[in-house]
């Protein structure tokens, strides 16, 4: 056995079977600083097989719990928040710290190439849906439905709608579009182009007739009217 009574600078690494310092014992660990600890550094607690562990209230324990689990199978990976006997809300929170560089978002992938994300960007107050290619809203046999506030609106092509649905471009139907009726909208400048039907509508000598009219500018004022662009047969 070789002893050293002075420093020994070694640039690279040194390995050996084991390294003892005189002044510590066999229960303590040789620390960087050449100073011996009794931290153990061991983690108490434990978790149940399939179940996401998570650090539990007492410090230094972890825990987990049926309401995480993960879990592998032939051909899925399964991550599951919630259970059929658990608690009333099963609820994943990504938070997005306040400020203009900052992002929260559930991002989909392929081969580690991003394909789209839920997400709130930036300094912005919207939630961002976002596809790389083709997003596609489908259902098996039901209907697709959003539902707004009674002010809100839908909008497409443009970030500003003002009316339920307002689309920036033309609009192709393969089939006939259908217009109801509308009798309190005021001929004006924001309903020019509208066009509506009107059923049944009383015309002179008692008789009557279905209608369909425009909103046109009618005046160099400018004015506008409802003007009748087709009629039905009378009857009485």
């Amino acid at each position: 056995m070789m002893k050293l009574f002075q420093d020994l600078d070694v640039d690279g690494s040194i390995e050996g079977t084991s390294f003892i310092k005189t002044s510590g014992t066999s229960s303590q660990y040789l620390m960087a600083d050449g100073s011996t600890s009794t931290a153990s550094g061991t983690i108490g607690g434990a978790t149940v097989a399939t179940q996401v562990a998570f650090g539990s209230a007492t410090a230094s324990e972890i825990t987990s719990s049926a309401e995480a689990t993960f879990l592998e199978s032939a051909g899925k990976t399964l991550l599951q928040v919630g259970s059929t006997g658990g608690k009333a809300q099963s609820i994943i929170n990504i938070n997005q710290t306040n400020n203009d560089t900052s992002r929260a978002r559930l991002e989909l992938s392929r081969n580690t190439s991003t394909r789209g994300f839920l997400g709130i960007e930036y300094a912005s107050t919207d939630v961002t849906l976002y596809s790389n290619d083709n997003l596609v809203l489908d259902s098996d046999g039901d209907d697709v439905i959003i539902t707004t506030q009674s002010t809100s609106n839908v909008g497409v092509g443009n970030t500003t709608p003002d009316h339920k649905l307002d689309v920036t471009g033309r609009i192709k139907a393969s089939k006939g579009l259908q217009v109801g009726e509308e009798t309190s909208t005021a001929a004006n400048a924001a309903s020019e182009g509208t066009i509506r039907y009107r059923a049944a509508v009383a015309i002179s000598g008692g008789k009557n007739a279905s209608l369909v009219e425009m909103c046109m500018q009618d005046s160099a004022t400018p004015t506008y009217a409802w003007v009748i662009i087709g009629s039905s047969t009378t009857w009485v």
